[in-house]
């Protein structure tokens, strides 16, 4: 009893949190108050962006399937109705181009400020001064993510094939970057210190 009651540490107090070796981190507010928050662990942040991952490539895989399944070869066939043709592949490609880019922005940008991969794992997106969080910062943090892990990994791909020196180069700048959460109290990643953000661990308050 008296191990179990030791691990349930009071917010407010400093890290670690029991068996899970949790972090916190005060943030005072524009308005001089501090409000103590759960750091979200590197597994957690892992297991988030995996989920979105996984959402991000089973959505194309479910509209090309119900592409196949509609009955669609008749409007399409001989050149007909060109102008139904042009709407649908025009947003066939912005549905892509939202799936690629844009998919943390929106859901980052909702007011539970967190993709459904976040609030599987219940974490969400603050600022880092306990202001308000704005577009600026949600855009900058999702678009370092291309630096820090999509463009890296493409240049592994391109690179591999003629075993140059490049592809390892990108493979330990995405290893580091990758790893760099695991570097600092907060399990921050590069774009979370550029944009000023960091996530957070909030789980469902239970009433004592």
């Amino acid at each position: 009893m008296a191990a179990a009651k030791r691990s349930k540490r009071d917010l407010i107090s400093d890290a670690p949190y029991g068996e899970l070796g949790r972090t916190a981190s005060e943030i005072l507010t524009p308005e001089g108050v501090i409000l103590p928050f759960i750091n979200a662990s590197f597994g957690e942040r892992v297991g988030a962006l995996l989920l979105d991952w996984l959402i991000m490539i089973l959505a194309p895989v479910a509209v090309v399937i119900i592409w196949l399944i509609l009955p669609l070869e008749g409007v399409f066939a001989g050149g007909k109705h060109k102008a139904l043709s042009s709407f649908v592949l025009i947003v066939g490609m912005f549905f892509l181009f939202f799936i690629r880019s844009g998919y943390f922005i929106f859901f980052e940008m909702g007011p539970r400020a967190a993709t459904p991969g976040k609030r599987v794992m219940k974490l969400r997106v603050i600022s880092h001064d306990g202001g308000r969080l704005t577009p600026a910062a949600i855009f900058t943090r999702n678009a370092l993510r291309e630096v820090e892990l999509y463009l890296p990994v493409t240049l592994i791909f391109a690179w591999s094939a003629n075993h140059s020196a490049g592809s390892w180069l990108a493979f330990f700048w995405a290893l580091a970057l990758l790893l760099l959460p695991l570097f600092n109290k907060q399990h921050a990643r590069l774009g979370d210190f550029l944009a000023g953000t960091r996530v957070v661990y909030m789980p469902k308050a239970a009433l004592s």
